[in-house]
């Protein structure tokens, strides 16, 4: 995927689930004539309400268990899950000067996420659920841009205690870094940068996505951390070390209800690796369970890939829904001391794993 952007060879079909995204323009919107080419341009004092979801099955395809470096003997074991997350923002917008917005009010309706895993082995199973939540759930955070220092100034309406966590938000949540460079025309191909891929995929920046509790259910074959761990791998991967690439293509442009929308066509490939373990003894903290196990380490890496269709709304100067399909492949490892008597053992679990995502976003509703 060379160069800024070049024209397509022939059609390119991308078969995906379709999830149908609107919203009714502001009358001032469907007065305005359409731009030429997809471009970020919602005029000051609009309002907008946006929903992401992702839904993410994962299962584990292998499980080894090391004792001071020794594999040990485990039974046929059938560990999968789900993972359901929601975020629902209601932006306010400023101005905008020189394609750059100036301030953002940003109302966090809804960050959540539930996580339910099932493991079976010799003929018995159990369940676990956990709930997360974010700190900033229900807060106004103020997005101001600050000329100076060239980045924005980001505050709370309220003087409340999630203040801690605005350094990991960012403004854009309107999947700003996957539009076309200036000059793009339909049937041209650009290309996106990690960074890019990283943004579209975590729409403003990390919510902070922490358990309201233990997990549920009774422990016979695995561990709390063990479950605990689970949730990381959906929620973390903002934090990891990402490589990859991608690249949108304007397939067409059709007109629904009035409104010019361009269809843009995504397809990328991304490798990430993270060393979380101190995340996930702070993750422990936070559920209120207190580990038995020492020096407890968690190292997780990603194989992804991506493709999907970004729906851009030519008139109101926004996205208007974008649903992607996602493939991973991860490899977990877990590693901690274990003390009995006076006998320090090293234990370790590695398991790899695969997951299937549907992300998707839309403009309006309740």
């Amino acid at each position: 995927m060379t160069g800024s952007r070049r024209r397509r060879n022939g059609t390119m079909k991308i078969r995906i689930p379709s999830l149908a995204g609107g919203a009714s323009l502001l009358l001032v919107a469907s007065l305005a004539a359409p731009a030429d080419a997809p471009t970020f341009a919602v005029a000051a004092g609009t309002k907008v309400r946006k929903t992401f979801t992702e839904s993410t099955s994962w299962s584990v395809t292998s499980l080894t268990q090391r004792t001071n470096g020794t594999d040990m003997p485990l039974p046929p074991v059938d560990m999968r899950g789900r993972f359901e997350g929601e975020l629902v923002l209601s932006d306010e917008y400023g101005a905008t000067e020189d394609g750059r917005l100036r301030s953002l009010k940003r109302t966090v309706e809804r960050a959540e996420a539930a996580i339910d895993a099932e493991l079976e082995t010799d003929g018995a199973s159990e369940e676990h659920a956990l709930q997360l939540e974010s700190p900033l759930a229900g807060e106004v955070v103020l997005f101001d841009w600050n000329a100076e220092r060239e980045s924005y100034d980001v505050a709370l309406e309220s003087a409340g205690s999630a203040r801690e966590w605005l350094e990991f938000l960012q403004e854009d949540a309107d999947l700003r870094t996957a539009l076309p460079p200036a000059g793009t025309e339909e049937g041209e191909t650009w290309s996106l940068t990690t960074e890019d891929l990283t943004r579209l995929l975590h729409p403003g920046g990390s919510w902070s996505l922490w358990p309201t509790g233990l997990p549920d259910g009774a422990y016979q074959f695995v561990g709390v951390e063990e479950v605990l761990a689970t949730s990381l791998l959906a929620v973390s991967m903002l934090d990891a070390e990402l490589s990859g690439e991608g690249e949108v293509t304007w397939e067409e442009t059709r007109e629904v209800g009035g409104a010019q929308l361009a269809v843009l066509a995504l397809r990328f490939e991304l490798e990430a690796d993270r060393d979380a373990g101190d995340t996930f003894e702070e993750l422990l903290v936070q559920a209120g369970h207190e580990s038995s196990r020492e020096d407890l380490g968690l190292e997780i890496d990603w194989s992804l890939r991506g493709e999907g269709e970004l729906v851009w709304n030519l008139q109101a100067g926004r996205f208007e829904s974008l649903e992607l399909q996602l493939e991973s492949e991860i490899a977990l490892v877990m590693r901690w001391l274990e003390s009995y008597g006076d006998v320090e053992v090293e234990a370790e679990i590695e398991a790899e794993l695969e997951a299937s995502t549907v992300l998707a976003a839309r403009v309006g509703g309740n």
